[in-house]
């Protein structure tokens, strides 16, 4: 049986994607919500090395949710294995990723906006979820800012309908976040916290295209 590890990237259309993964797979979708982002060092380094039972995924063909591919190392190196993540351009993810907070988690995020992005789950967002897996490697890369076309390559890409889904839309933030950005002066400085993650997404969309190209979508 082929097993599907996809990661539920915070802000990138993620629970959209569940519903359609739902209606997909069944009894046959483990969720699995351990977000890296929300743990300290030792926490992640604890999650990290513990064992993954195998009653955790026996007879799952998709595992979907917060956690990051270290999680599932041992397995990735089995046969009929592939691993799939949505991107979106990082400076409007931390917008999105910002304003969700404040409005869903009353007295999470007192700071403000830069505060926030400048702390290290920020700066490091991708790399928490890809652990030691690279962009690369993915069987499946998504992007939000493509979504209707990314869902056509992952129904390509495994031979699955996903029927596209609107869910999660804050209602707590700016229309424009580039206006956003830009009336705060914030635009540069976010860009020099989010150094890392612009890397890795340019990479992705590098992926993106060339699954794109292969599958024809």
């Amino acid at each position: 049986m082929q097993k599907l590890f996809l990661v539920h990237t915070p802000k990138c259309g993620g629970k959209s994607f569940r519903e359609g993964l739902k209606e997909a797979f069944g009894d046959e979708l483990r969720l699995q919500y351990s977000n890296p982002l929300k743990r300290v060092w030792l926490g992640r380094l604890r999650e990290l090395i513990k064992p993954v039972r195998r009653s955790e995924i026996a007879g799952k063909r998709v595992v979907y949710g917060h956690y990051s591919f270290d999680r599932y190392r041992k397995v990735h190196r089995q046969a009929n294995v592939s691993r799939g993540m949505f991107f979106r351009d990082p400076l409007t993810l931390m917008c999105s990723h910002y304003f969700y907070q404040k409005e869903k988690v009353a007295g999470r995020v007192e700071e403000g906006f830069m505060e926030f992005v400048s702390q290290t789950p920020q700066r490091k967002f991708y790399s928490s979820f890809l652990g030691n897996t690279r962009v690369e490697e993915l069987d499946f890369v998504g992007l939000f800012e493509d979504y209707p076309r990314s869902l056509r390559l992952f129904s390509e890409t495994f031979q699955v309908d996903i029927e596209e889904h609107r869910r999660n839309e804050t209602k707590a933030r700016p229309t424009d976040y580039q206006q956003f950005l830009e009336e705060n002066d914030f635009t540069d400085p976010l860009r020099e916290q989010m150094r890392e993650n612009i890397a890795i997404y340019d990479r992705a969309k590098t992926r993106y295209l060339e699954l794109c190209d292969a599958a024809k979508v």
